[in-house]
């Protein structure tokens, strides 16, 4: 007897055969950037120490450097994790974590990372990390190797944490707009039908 395949189990497996895909590829550019980074980091700490530039510069890039070490383990994880194959057991449990998702969010509860929280700690850790690198280009000048400090290093990451604070904003907007409609549709997708997911 021919078992029909369930329509929402075949999307789900679509997702998360393109979610593993990007996956596969954020961890092997995260390798390659963390890695050039690294490099570039223990030579700007290097020429910080024997140039003896205030202690903070070189415990700061110090500290940098683990972030770094820890962003390329996070590479490999992801790299590692996008290779594993679908197994239904993926499916099922990416199901109940869906619908209770969007029911939580139908009734106004977003994830921590988008609560009004997380999104104002992101927001102030970027306006230090700009007005950081601003007062070290205005208190040294920009022959000085602390200002290079301040452009390769600060400045960008509080424009990485404005852009992450925006998006993230964004996202917590049409997650609460549209997370019903989301759940209305995925039930009538997967329990409207006579089929269920078979191997």
């Amino acid at each position: 007897m021919h078992v029909k395949r369930n329509p929402e189990a075949e999307f789900l497996r679509e997702e998360i055969a393109k979610e593993r895909a990007a996956q596969r590829r954020r961890g092997l550019r995260a390798m390659i950037i963390f890695c050039a980074t690294l490099f570039l980091c223990s030579l700007t700490t290097l020429r910080a120490l024997f140039t003896q530039q205030p202690l903070v510069v070189p415990l700061f890039l110090l500290l940098l450097m683990g972030l770094l070490i820890w962003g390329i383990y996070n590479g490999m994880r992801n790299y590692r994790t996008g290779k594993l194959p679908i197994a239904t057991i993926d499916i099922e449990e990416r199901r109940l974590r869906e619908r209770a998702f969007l029911f939580a969010s139908a009734q106004g509860q977003v994830p921590r990372t988008l609560g009004l929280p997380s999104l104002i700690t992101k927001g102030v850790l970027a306006l230090l990390c700009l007005g950081w690198s601003t007062d070290l280009l205005v208190l040294y000048g920009v022959s000085q190797g602390i200002a290079t400090f301040a452009i390769i290093f600060l400045f960008p990451l509080g424009i990485l944490l404005v852009s992450v604070t925006i998006r993230d904003w964004l996202r917590r907007r049409r997650l609460l707009r549209e997370s019903a409609d989301i759940l209305a549709e995925r039930l009538m997708l997967g329990e409207i039908t006579e089929g269920q997911d078979t191997e």
